[in-house]
């Protein structure tokens, strides 16, 4: 805040006068907010069954019986070098990597401390699932 001070005094003038509940990344739910998953698949399906939406039910039914039967056998036969999938597994290895900085001590209670060598301290609360780095 000093700094946004200094930078811009608007800025913190208005601040000043919200509560920081409204305003600051500590008091943000990390709860998602936001149904895009749910479209996105709704999309993916709608397009997957596009060519087959114009003809009788019963047609259009079996289309999508017989598109949901293949989907289905090529995950099944589908090897993973690993026990999670492949963008799962390069998000993990990519946080692993970046992770190499942090310096974790166990304060008790499923709690730890973590210090990054880049200067950030934050606490890590593995029962609850919450980090107050929010990343």
């Amino acid at each position: 805040m000093e700094q946004m001070l200094g930078q811009y005094e608007a800025a913190y003038k208005w601040l000043e006068e919200r509560p920081a509940a409204h305003w600051t990344r500590s008091y943000f739910s990390s709860v998602p907010k936001c149904d895009i998953l749910l479209n996105n698949m709704c999309e993916c399906f709608n397009s997957a069954i596009l060519e087959a939406r114009d003809k009788p039910i019963v047609t259009l039914l079996e289309r999508i019986r017989t598109y949901l039967m293949l989907r289905m056998t090529r995950l099944r036969e589908t090897v993973w070098p690993h026990e999670v999938g492949p963008r799962i597994f390069a998000i993990v290895e990519k946080n692993s990597i970046e992770s190499g900085h942090c310096i974790a001590s166990y304060a008790g209670g499923g709690k730890y401390q973590v210090n990054s060598m880049l200067g950030v301290m934050f606490v890590v609360d593995l029962e609850r699932h919450r980090c107050t780095y929010r990343k």
